[in-house]
Order: structure tokens, then C-alpha cells, then sequence
């Protein structure tokens, strides 16, 4: 993770008692914005019968002003068609998808700052022969801002997307804050996870000297500014559970660092990927960013894996 916070439908004309549709399961996979936000009151839903309204919390009859950050997530959301989401647990994640339906399924994981979009390229060519999902965390891009935030609030966000859409157990590859999210889920729900690469995530020991405490830049965010102080905070002091249970990790699992140029301590991810049974650890000189940085040499290293 990187000390700045950056990483970076055919309508129809209702008849006056016209019954609402079936709505769909707000976990159906690959629905559209417009099928699978939450439904609005039963009087709107029977005036719009091929429609879904979003509930946008904490704004007022005018959310383009009250949370236009909110708004302007949820329309972009709507308007762009190659944007999915899934609700699970009152949180709703937007993803992309590419690649054959029948394929087997990968999940990109983004790091602190990013979304899914950071991961066009490499998501391209494994598109080739899988199915490849992206979900933006909760916090990022264009999925629910919450307001708090945490390493293991993310790995929730990825145990409830992998069993949402049902695509467990499904190989894994994230990035930075990603990683570390994907680490604790391997430890807690290895039944989702077939194979996992971790790339130059951090190590889950606290940081010698401590981070300390980051300042909000005047530029816009594409992410919720609480992601950085909460997990900063937890960067500093993490949970050692977190450390100690890396030898309950049973998948196949690789840790790719980015070599000197990185924040990341390269000898604590190394310890990292030894703590792991079977785990692997290889150095692509590419700094924190990796995959952008060397994307040809990442995605060998992928098919060197198996992915």
C-alpha cells in the first residue's frame, strides 16, 4: 500500500393497474444498475414496473446537492453498461466483468486508492480464457462510501461478492490493500479461494517508524478520503492474529514484490510468503505498482502460476 493515498432496457407504458414485477434477488450476478438496486416504495414500483430505485441515505429531496458525491456515483453507475453491482448485507459493490461466462472465474482485488478500472489491461488478457471480475471495495470508485473503513471490512466485501455471485471457490489476485484483504479471507473462508497471488501487499506487522498521520490534499478524491486515517491506523498497529494465522492459509498462494523501489519492505513480504505453506515468493523490479508498471511480466508470472 502506498504512503499517498492515491494508487491511484425496453420500457413499457404501464396500465393503471399494472402489477409491479417479480423483483429480482439484489445478489443476481451481472444485473444491470437499474435491476438490482434496492426497490423503492410499492407506488413507484407499480408506475415503473421495469424499474429499481436507489435509496441514497442521509440526502433530502434534493440528493444532487445534499450528497452529490453519492449522486453522481450512482448515475455514472447507471449510465455506464459495462458497470455491474451486487447488494449483500445493506452494501452494494459495483464490478466490471470481461471474458466468456463459461470460463472459470478470477477476482481482481484493487489497492488503497483504486478501482476496478486499474485493471483493464491485465483483466483483458486473462479474458482470454477466463472469466474475469473486478469489484471496486467498498470506499472506492463506484461502489457505497460507508464512511469507516478497515482490512477486515474489505475482506468482507470480498467474501460477500465471491458468494453473492457464487463463483467460489475462484482464484484471487489483488493488489496492496487488496492483498492484504485477501489474505485474511484465505484464512477465514478458504472454501472460496482456489488459488491466490498477493501482490506487494503489506506484510501485516506493524510499521517501524509508524505512518504518521496522512493530510487531505485540495484535489478531488475517487475514493473516501476515511480510507486512509482508518487503515493507516490499523497499518500501524495490526492485529497480530492476522500475522499469526498466515500458517492456516491452505491454497496455493504467490507473493509477487515489487522489488527496492517499493515503499513495501521487501524482506518482511518475502517472511510473509514463507509463513504460508507451499507459498511462493518472486520479485518483478516494478516498484509498489506492478501490474501497471510491468504488466507483461505480471501476467507471466500469472501463467507461471497456473492462472
Amino acid at each position: 500500500m502506498p504512503s499517498a493515498p492515491t494508487e491511484h432496457s425496453t420500457r413499457r407504458r404501464p396500465g393503471p393497474r399494472r402489477r409491479a414485477s417479480t423483483p429480482r434477488c439484489s445478489c443476481s450476478p451481472e444485473s444491470s444498475t437499474a435491476t438490482r438496486a434496492r426497490r423503492g416504495p410499492p407506488e413507484l414500483a407499480a408506475l415503473f414496473p421495469a424499474a429499481r430505485t436507489v435509496v441514497q441515505p442521509g440526502a433530502g429531496h434534493y440528493p444532487w446537492l445534499d450528497d452529490p458525491g453519492a449522486f453522481t456515483r450512482t448515475v455514472a453507475a447507471f449510465l455506464d453498461p459495462a458497470v455491474h453491482s451486487v447488494t449483500a448485507q445493506g452494501v452494494t459493490l459495483a464490478y466490471r466483468v470481461w471474458g466468456r461466462e463459461d470460463a472459470p472465474p478470477v477476482v481482481l482485488a484493487h489497492g488503497r486508492g483504486g478501482d476496478s478500472t486499474h485493471w483493464t489491461h491485465v483483466a483483458r488478457e486473462l479474458a482470454v480464457s477466463r472469466r474475469v471480475y473486478a469489484p471496486d471495495f467498498r470506499g472506492h470508485g463506484l461502489s457505497d462510501w460507508p464512511g469507516s473503513y478497515g482490512f477486515e471490512t474489505f475482506r468482507d466485501d470480498l467474501s460477500l461478492f465471491v458468494t453473492a455471485l457464487g463463483l467460489g471457490p475462484a482464484d484471487i489476485v489483488a493488489h496492496s490493500m487488496g492483498g492484504a484483504a485477501a489474505l485474511l479471507l484465505a484464512q477465514r473462508r478458504p472454501e472460496l479461494v482456489a488459488r491466490l497471488v498477493v501482490e506487494d501487499a503489506p506484510p501485516l506487522l506493524p510499521l517501524d517508524p509508524p505512518r504518521p498521520p496522512a493530510v487531505r490534499g485540495e484535489e478531488p478524491l475517487g475514493f473516501d478520503w476515511p480510507v486512509v486515517p482508518d487503515t493507516d491506523r490499523e497499518l500501524n498497529e495490526p492485529d497480530p492474529a492476522w500475522w499469526q494465522e498466515l500458517t492456516e492459509i491452505t491454497c496455493p498462494t504467490l507473493v509477487i514484490g515489487g522489488g527496492p523501489t517499493s515503499h513495501v519492505p521487501q524482506d518482511r513480504l518475502a517472511e510473509l510468503a514463507g509463513r504460508i505453506p507451499g507459498g511462493r515468493f518472486v520479485t518483478i523490479d516494478a516498484g509498489h505498482l506492478v501490474h501497471e508498471s510491468r504488466p507483461e511480466d505480471f501476467l507471466k508470472a500469472l501463467k507461471e502460476f497456473g492462472l
